[in-house]
């Protein structure tokens, strides 16, 4: 009803379709089923009578070799309402690891209200930096601050959470 869809080749399924209202749809003939959102990209594999393995994906290419700039790909949120450069308020990039097109790494944006500015990196090698001055892998942030310990804690060996003045 008042869409345009684009089947298989047997026409037997709508693999991509765009409503009267200009929702778009992949893998589903609703594309505005979350109700509250005017628009929506919605990527579905299988329903809920689903008996097997379905998954969805969405992959975003880029290409950036080894003397490019480090970013490849990204996804940005707008706000239509934003004074900032090209309303973006918050930004999660892909990079590669300098010279090194076979790591790669995730930087999250956010607006300060002026700029986006770093909020957390996830580097090749799993660390965390958090507003680019915090940087800790696994249990090492808690650990360093005494609220997780592995080994003795009260005269007993074992694992413990607790607080410790002054971190």
């Amino acid at each position: 009803s008042n869409r345009f869809d684009i089947f298989d080749v047997n026409g037997s399924s709508t693999r991509l379709s765009i409503n009267s209202s200009g929702n778009v749809g992949i893998g589903t003939t609703s594309p505005n089923a979350l109700g509250f959102l005017e628009k929506v990209l919605n990527v579905s594999a299988g329903s809920s009578s689903s008996t097997t393995l379905s998954q969805a994906g969405i992959i975003i290419s880029g290409s950036s070799d080894s003397d490019d700039a480090d970013d490849f790909a990204y996804l940005s949120f707008t706000n239509h309402q934003s004074t900032l450069s090209s309303d973006r308020v918050a930004e999660i990039r892909a990079y590669k690891a300098g010279s090194n097109v076979d790591t790669g790494k995730l930087v999250f944006y956010t607006a300060n209200g002026s700029s986006l500015v770093e909020a957390l990196q996830i580097n090749e090698a799993q660390q965390a930096t958090f507003a680019g001055t915090t940087t800790f892998n696994d249990t090492s942030f808690f650990s360093n601050r005494g609220i997780i310990s592995w080994g003795s804690m009260g005269g007993g060996t074992g694992f413990g959470i607790r607080a410790q003045s002054g971190n």
